[in-house]
């Protein structure tokens, strides 16, 4: 049984503007309903580069790390006080956030992970990341994921997330998201809004009889439930969609994004997430989790005697072909104006440190 929610945040002098406040509302709201503790997490992040530097200046990382931690600690608990409805844990870190964030969930046996995000795709996506869908591929919970707002709102103000639009395709994973939105959220009162988007000329007539065969299903446990299929674009017609119903939620499966072509193009729940302003709740299909928990199959020789190169361990991150500090661009940037800066400012020996890089990737060693 889950025995907390999560909120990941940061501390007032390290996001001012409070972006990361935005998730508290609705991490509380739901721990309130589910009587259990709301657990403020942050991860003090202390990377090779800047252990590297410190070290190299005489201090000593792990001291400074542990001051670090207990002043992000001594912030966390004046932000908590804020909180009367429901019981707060603190809980600091040292190390990569999502990983630590991840073993978090783990360890707290949390219900749900509340945390808010950016939204960036496309080349941003890859070059800055986003911790929170890395976190979404890492928790076997659901990811509860808020955009932020300006001004961020109090932790305690009052926060609706019905009626929840449930993202459809047919297939039993995808159904999954209704359950983990019924398990947090509850049946009493809670209105559904089963929605397909299809985006062929095709008949619908298979799809409608299945929408319509769920939302009796789903009516006859108490649920009030409508549905509709729908034609377009998917992005933009399920962000059409949920301004049309003045929805609360939008809740959807998701598979994860791990080569650099699907970081580029960015997750349909990035590009949702990114064209709507509610939150949106993302399960991981169970049938994904037992995929990921089993052993790797052994590496097959290939004509050569040769060990076959496995595609999924040949993924090419940003940091891997960069220097650091990772180069970084404003979304907006143009990737013309991105090639002629890099070119121009990436060393001889930055250079010499990529095609090392992309060489390595070709061995089966590479992971």
């Amino acid at each position: 049984m889950a025995r907390h929610v999560l909120v990941p945040v940061l501390p007032t002098y390290l996001d001012p503007d409070r972006v990361t406040h935005c998730a508290i509302p609705y991490g509380r709201a739901i721990a309130v309903r589910h009587r259990v503790p709301l657990v403020l997490g942050s991860v003090v992040e202390l990377g090779d580069y800047l252990r590297s530097f410190l070290e190299a200046e005489g201090e000593r990382a792990q001291e400074l790390a542990r001051r670090w931690a207990a002043e992000r600690e001594e912030a966390l608990r004046k932000l908590a006080q804020a909180i009367t409805d429901v019981p707060v844990k603190i809980e600091v870190r040292v190390g990569n956030p999502a990983r630590q964030i991840a073993a978090m969930a783990e360890e707290l046996e949390t219900l749900v992970v509340a945390m808010t995000s950016h939204a960036r795709v496309g080349l941003a996506r890859v070059l800055v990341g986003s911790v929170t869908f890395s976190v979404v591929q890492r928790v076997a919970c659901p990811v509860l994921v808020v955009r932020p707002k300006t001004p961020a709102p109090a932790p305690n103000v009052a926060v609706t997330l019905t009626p929840v639009v449930v993202l459809l395709d047919g297939s039993p994973s995808a159904e999954e998201a209704l359950s983990a939105a019924t398990r947090l959220l509850g049946t009493d009162g809670l209105a559904v809004h089963l929605l397909h988007v299809q985006t062929a000329e095709g008949v619908a007539r298979g799809r409608e009889g299945y929408l319509q065969n769920l939302a009796q299903r789903l009516s006859a446990q108490g649920l009030s439930v409508t549905w509709s299929l729908r034609r377009g674009p998917v992005v933009e017609t399920i962000a059409r969609a949920t301004a049309e119903l003045s929805a609360g939620l939008i809740a959807m499966t998701t598979h994860g994004a791990s080569d650099l072509r699907e970081r580029l193009l960015g997750s349909t729940a990035e590009h949702v997430l990114h064209n709507v302003h509610v939150p949106l709740l993302l399960a991981r299909p169970s049938t994904l989790q037992r995929r990921e928990e089993s052993p790797p199959p052994a590496a097959t020789p290939g004509a050569t005697g040769q060990p076959e190169l496995d595609a999924h361990r040949l993924t090419v991150r940003a940091r891997d072909l960069m220097t650091s500090p990772v180069i970084t661009v404003a979304p907006t940037t143009r990737w013309s104006m991105w090639r002629g800066r890099c070119s121009s400012t990436v060393s001889a020996q930055s250079r010499s440190s990529i095609r090392t890089a992309v060489c390595s990737a070709s061995s089966p060693s590479t992971t």
